[in-house]
């Protein structure tokens, strides 16, 4: 019911700013695809790799995105939005914490909606290579220490865009 998507451009600089934009179902037909509001995507910053999540307790949708907006710990950091489905809008965008997001930098999340894991790479926790992929259990802003998925998913080259097959 839910398309999620990034369009990115260079700025003036030569910087890639990317948007994410969205495209919902409605009666068996695509609408027309719009880029999300109320913060998510900042002018003059990056919001890209969207990752669709739930929320366990309420069955609320969370998108996780990556973004090198103000506030955040290093360069690119995970954030995550709640979706609201009576105003069917999404809530301003939250950093998803100390325990995943580092100095460095932490891109490609996939959520386990099963599992309740959010799977991610990163080169700011300890790891193996340049970017490694690391799981961690919770949701939100609330999570468990992250893991380093060992070898052979890890490598000493960049590892990224981890997703389980069904």
């Amino acid at each position: 019911k839910y398309l999620f998507y990034t369009v990115c451009t260079e700025n003036w600089q030569g910087k890639t700013l990317c948007k994410i934009y969205q495209s919902r179902l409605v009666n068996d037909k695509w609408k027309y695809p719009e880029e999300l509001a109320f913060g998510i995507n900042e002018n003059g910053f990056t919001s890209t790799q969207p990752a669709l999540g739930l929320e366990d307790k309420r069955n609320r949708l969370i998108l996780y995105f990556v973004s090198d907006r103000p506030g955040g710990k290093g360069g690119l950091d995970l954030y995550w939005t709640r979706f609201n489905k009576r105003d069917e809008e999404w809530s301003k965008p939250r950093n998803a914490g100390g325990k995943l997001n580092t100095k460095g930098d932490e891109e490609t999340p996939w959520f386990d909606l099963k599992r309740g894991t959010l799977y991610f790479s990163s080169n700011g926790h300890p790891g193996i290579g340049g970017m490694d992929v690391f799981s961690s259990v919770g949701a939100k802003s609330s999570w468990s220490e992250p893991e380093i998925l060992g070898v052979p998913i890890n490598s000493t080259a960049d590892d990224v865009y981890f997703r389980k097959q069904p």
